[in-house]
């Protein structure tokens, strides 16, 4: 059950070839920016950020895609790691390293105050802050950024204590790159097993709603058939006016199958 720890550059290497993929059962990215700010925090002074929960099968999957362009349209030749728990740090992380990621979605870094904040037009033009996936992406070095500062004033050549001392959180900045995240692998084919494993493990966090649970469940039975024809009913409300929740929608559909039992009937399904 338990896997190798996988460090984050590790994620995002498996992430770009194909390795490690999305299955259509997971709800949309819905992490805002300061909540990926607090991950990198996290990460950055070497706090646990909990774990991945990974589905090592031959079943064959309906996957879905990251929101981000790191592995768009990679093919592996083999069966990749299904993430059942774990998604909304993994896309935040491989948004964050993805150097395509919109510079109103990036996270920047304060380096004399230590400090990670959204990005803000007003901040990023403070030589201060740096965007961090420039860093992460290689489209800076350390070097170039001590360079900048000292440029800027912010930094007096001549002060090799604070010119240190910048450096070295620059470099602790890039090792967040060796961050290790603990692993743990389901190797089981029984799909009332790992169903059952993914809502559970699904039951905290972020809380999915009973409504987003029971399509899970439909999901893993008729894959393909479910989420996408839902995700377009559901954009389909929305562009017509009706802000219409996934638990609403689940009742009608059932009740539209169901005609002939009550509506309280309906909360069966969510059960």
């Amino acid at each position: 059950m338990i896997g190798n720890p996988l460090k984050v550059e590790d994620i995002i290497s498996e992430l770009g070839r194909g390795g490690m993929r999305l299955p259509e059962i997971q709800r949309k990215y819905v992490w805002v920016r300061s909540q990926v700010a607090k991950l990198l925090d996290s990460i950055y002074r070497g706090y646990p950020t909990g774990s991945l929960l990974l589905w090592d099968t031959t079943q064959e999957i309906i996957f879905k895609d990251l929101e981000t362009r790191i592995g768009t349209n990679a093919k592996a030749d083999f069966n990749p790691k299904v993430v059942l728990d774990g998604q909304q740090r993994i896309t935040s992380l491989a948004r964050v390293f993805d150097p395509s990621t919109a510079r109103q979605d990036r996270i920047i870094f304060n380096v004399i105050d230590e400090i990670f904040e959204s990005y803000s037009p007003r901040n990023a033009s403070d030589p201060r802050w740096i965007d961090v996936t420039q860093l992460l992406a290689n489209e800076v070095t350390e070097l170039d950024v001590l360079d900048r500062l000292i440029e800027a004033g912010i930094i007096d050549s001549k002060d090799k204590a604070l010119k240190n001392e910048v450096h070295e959180r620059l470099k602790k900045l890039v090792d967040m790159r060796k961050y290790q995240y603990p692993v743990e692998i389901i190797r089981e084919d029984d799909l009332e097993i790992v169903t059952e494993v993914f809502i559970r493990v699904n039951s905290g966090g972020t809380r999915l709603r009973e409504a987003e649970l029971a399509l899970a469940r439909l999901a893993w039975k008729l894959p393909g058939s479910i989420v996408g024809p839902f995700e377009k009913m559901e954009e389909s409300c929305l562009e017509r006016g009706f802000d219409l929740d996934t638990r609403f929608l689940m009742r009608v559909s059932y009740c539209r199958c169901n005609p002939s039992e009550p509506l309280q009937r309906s909360q069966s399904i969510l059960e």
